[in-house]
């Protein structure tokens, strides 16, 4: 609602007889202020734009992505270590049967 629209308003009130001289008076020079009309937004309503969740979500996804490469690596590191023992042992058998018997 502009200025000028307030204004009519508090025009009609007053003609109405629902505000007093006094009270019309004390309403218009509180509209003719440099005060507005609506207060500002809150703080955090400006922050919370859809860019900015966004930019989130977005460092979420690589924040995710490199924890699981992470993980892969050493999901692969624990496999193949194991392989290479596994290999040691088919190449050498007598070593493992020497494993064995030191065992005993």
């Amino acid at each position: 609602m502009t200025l000028a629209d307030e204004l009519v308003k508090l025009e009609k009130l007053k003609q109405s007889g629902a505000l007093s001289e006094e009270e019309f008076q004390q309403s218009k020079k509180m509209l003719l202020q440099d005060k507005p009309l609506t207060s500002p937004p809150p703080q955090d309503a400006t922050n919370a734009t859809l860019g900015t969740a966004a930019n989130r979500y977005v460092s979420f996804q690589i924040t995710m992505g490199i924890i699981g490469l992470i993980i892969m690596i050493i999901v692969l590191i624990k496999i193949f270590s194991r392989i290479d023992k596994i290999q040691h042992f088919k190449i050498f058998p007598d070593a493992r049967l020497e494993q064995l018997k030191g065992r005993q």
